[in-house]
């Protein structure tokens, strides 16, 4: 049961960006090259970069990649590719592929993050397709606060995202700040047999072109 804990821990971590529900222009800057590392509670780190731009279908995506770092290196082959849309008030999720398993999963409809305006107490829902499996989430923006890390302080807007499917739970709370990107995110899942999984990362270094 640990082991399978563990796992489901590592995949929350390399889903960092699955969920947030900013604009990415302002708040998840999209541009190739531009990258952003963090340090998690397990006491592993990943990286996030946007690689390149490739069209899926006729839609032109901005691809990030999201590296785990393993015993102090980076294992690409474990790496997960996140395909995103970069419209005019939305951004939205094509499809994920996974490099270790060769899966891929796309979402029918485009998944949405990110949704203008940005107010507290805006609240959005997705509903649809995530491969073959069904997934619904609801998405609010909570507040907006100062999280110090790195030693310097970020004034933040907070993203709560929840869903239920199955018996399982999942609540995540996502922190950005305005021409950063994700400074922090703290995500929980409560399974059936009561097990709890808890994964939060902080920001400690970045680098935008």
């Amino acid at each position: 049961m640990k082991a399978k804990i563990l796992t489901l821990a590592a995949i929350l971590v390399l889903s960092l960006f699955t969920l947030s529900c900013l604009n990415s222009r302002n708040y998840q800057p999209l541009k190739v090259g531009n990258h952003w590392y963090y340090t998690t509670n397990l006491g592993t780190k990943t990286l996030a970069k946007v690689v390149r731009k490739e069209k899926v279908g006729n839609i032109e995506c901005y691809v990030m990649e999201i590296t785990p770092e393993i015993m102090g290196k980076l294992v690409p082959e474990k790496a997960v590719e996140e395909y995103l849309q970069d419209g005019t008030d939305m951004l939205s999720r094509i499809k994920k592929y996974y490099m270790e398993s060769n899966t891929e999963i796309t979402y029918e409809p485009a998944l949405t993050l990110i949704h203008y305006p940005l107010k507290v107490g805006k609240n959005w829902r997705w509903s649809g397709k995530q491969g073959k499996n069904s997934g619904e989430f609801n998405c609010t923006v909570e507040k907006f606060e100062k999280i110090k890390t790195m030693g310097k302080t970020y004034n933040c807007a907070k993203i709560v995202t929840t869903s239920q499917k199955k018996k399982v739970e999942y609540e995540s709370s996502r922190w950005y700040c305005r021409g950063v990107g994700l400074v922090k995110e703290s995500d929980f899942i409560l399974l059936p047999s009561g097990d709890k999984i808890e994964v939060t990362m902080e920001l400690i270094d970045y680098q935008l072109k």
